[in-house]
């Protein structure tokens, strides 16, 4: 057995809890922070553990988007746009349209909730702080899928 890679979480406040998923290809280790001591902790970790496995999220939120990386994004949309022959005046809606959509597919926070679309992420945290009776946040996580990195 190789290893290739690992992380390391420490909690001060809150709870660092593990999930596998897809019959164990999956591994997902989420760290929440929260005041208030509560079982709900391990309900919302591993509710968080499942949607990370599903959607694969690159950011915690949009704060954690490299702007430079950002840009670049907007201009091949831009320029995707001005290739299919869009009209001058509504490029950059277009171009704010889809850097929306790429933001909502790319932070976890922003991503509809796998187990009911109507709530994003951050909704549903916001949902479960008020159950709790402290608000609980997304520290980190780490996304283990076997497999991953090598090359086929």
């Amino acid at each position: 057995m190789s290893i290739r890679r690992f992380g390391k979480l420490a909690a001060v406040s809150g709870i660092i809890q593990g999930d596998t998923h897809a019959g164990g290809r999956i591994g997902v280790v989420v760290q929440l922070a929260c005041v208030q001591d509560s079982p709900a902790l391990l309900e919302i970790a591993k509710e968080t553990a499942m949607q990370i496995a599903a959607s694969n999220p690159l950011f915690i939120d949009k704060t954690a988007i490299d702007q430079e990386a950002l840009g670049k994004k907007r201009e091949s949309y831009r320029i995707e746009a001005i290739s299919e022959g869009k009209p001058q005046k509504i490029i950059e809606k277009i171009v704010e349209e889809k850097i929306q959509k790429y933001i909502k597919e790319v932070c976890l926070l922003e991503q509809a909730w796998v187990k009911n679309q109507d709530l994003t992420i951050e909704k549903y945290l916001q949902e479960k702080s008020k159950e709790v009776g402290a608000p609980v946040s997304i520290v980190r996580y780490i996304r283990f899928e076997k497999d991953d990195g090598i090359g086929k």
